[in-house]
């Protein structure tokens, strides 16, 4: 399944019995790290009970050692980090493994601490980087900062070994005749692994004869997808094309914040469909009217909700503005509009960078909304 997937299951869980959201640093890459990173965890966790009435530990301790018991023993799918949701309950027990750095820490409360994991799937799409050369083709499905598949999917070009007696015009044909069938073979396992096991960007990196070429060929359920080209040698390894798309990647996500940002500011500032602000965007979110939020990296603040008619507020009011009803407390309304948007089908874009910064300035959020 899908981490966006996951995310919005996530959000409509509820359970008054208390959920543990446990993010998780385990690198397996620093073996001897293991059991430090295991007490991290650990770590997080008593911080936590620190912060939980007497009524509540208990409820903490039952999904405490599940979680621990699986970190120690059963955990088998190698990743940097792993975020862990369990409510006995609520019958909830979602481990889902994470290729990225991350710090452990840890939260219980009535629903899954999703947001963190919304900024790692925002930070982290999913990507395809195809390698091309003239003698092979290779591809690496780039997900949470890292290579999570690799394979070649072309490599019978001839030239790489003498031409016997051939003249040369005529090897010259030869071998430009089976480049340009490696280049549609290319094509075709590109778009059979778009079918099976779909990513949101593609980018094409080899020597630039080569990949001008595939540029040209594309069809536009690829070329829609492409971010950029990237110029590697020939012989190319993994980590040099990794190392090459690398700042394609940051800089189109960058991009692509900014553009948000942009669209999201000039739409609220001539009243149109977007708004920016905590307030007016909270309420934006009550309403169920958001397509697309905004939050930038790190902003958080407490809150109240109106369990009655939905309303969200960063003001400590006792009572609803809008229906009268009582306000609960919320530890960080951020989280709780980030759980309402997936919930209601929207997306998160969370910012960094210039973006983040041009965002807090305008009150650490903002949405384009459906109405």
């Amino acid at each position: 399944m899908a981490l966006t997937d996951e995310i919005e299951r996530l959000s409509r869980v509820h359970s008054p019995d208390g959920v543990l959201s446990l993010y998780a640093a385990v690198d397996p890459t620093i073996s001897y790290r293991r059991d430090h990173e295991i007490a991290a965890a650990k770590s997080a966790l008593r911080g936590l009970e620190q912060t939980l009435s007497d009524e509540e530990r208990p409820s903490l301790e039952r999904e405490r050692e599940r979680a621990l018991h699986f970190l120690e023993h059963e955990r088998t799918e190698e990743s940097r980090g792993v975020a862990i949701f369990s409510s006995q309950p609520a019958s909830l027990w979602k481990a889902i493994p994470l290729n990225v750095r991350m710090q452990s820490q840890a939260f219980f409360g009535p629903r899954p601490r999703i947001l963190p994991l919304a900024q790692m799937a925002d930070e982290y799409e999913r990507y395809c980087a195809v390698f091309v050369s003239k003698e092979d083709s290779k591809l690496f499905v780039i997900s949470m900062g890292d290579v999570e598949e690799e394979r070649i999917i072309s490599d019978d070009v001839p030239g790489r070994h003498g031409q016997g007696g051939w003249s040369q015009a005529r090897y010259q044909r030869h071998r430009e005749f089976h480049v340009l069938e490696h280049i549609k073979r290319t094509l075709a396992g590109l778009n059979d692994y778009l079918s099976s096991r779909p990513f949101q960007r593609l980018i094409v990196a080899g020597p630039e004869e080569v990949t001008t070429q595939l540029v040209e060929v594309l069809p536009t359920t690829l070329s829609d997808r492409l971010i950029a080209s990237v110029s590697c040698p020939p012989t190319a390894t993994r980590d040099e094309v990794m190392a090459a798309a690398a700042p394609a990647i940051q800089d189109f996500e960058r991009n692509e914040e900014e553009s948000l940002l942009s669209k999201i500011s000039g739409l609220a500032d001539a009243g149109g469909h977007a708004v920016l602000g905590m307030d007016a965007t909270l309420g934006a979110v009550g309403d169920g009217r958001v397509h697309e939020l905004a939050v930038a990296d790190g902003v958080s603040a407490t809150g109240r909700e109106c369990l009655k008619c939905g309303h969200l507020d960063a003001e400590r009011l006792d009572a609803c503005p809008r229906c009268g009803a009582s306000l609960d407390p919320v530890d960080d309304i951020i989280e709780r509009a980030t759980e309402r948007v997936y919930a209601q089908g929207g997306r998160v874009e969370v910012m960094f960078g210039d973006a983040r910064e041009s965002l807090i300035a305008r009150g650490g959020l903002g949405a384009l909304l459906r109405f």
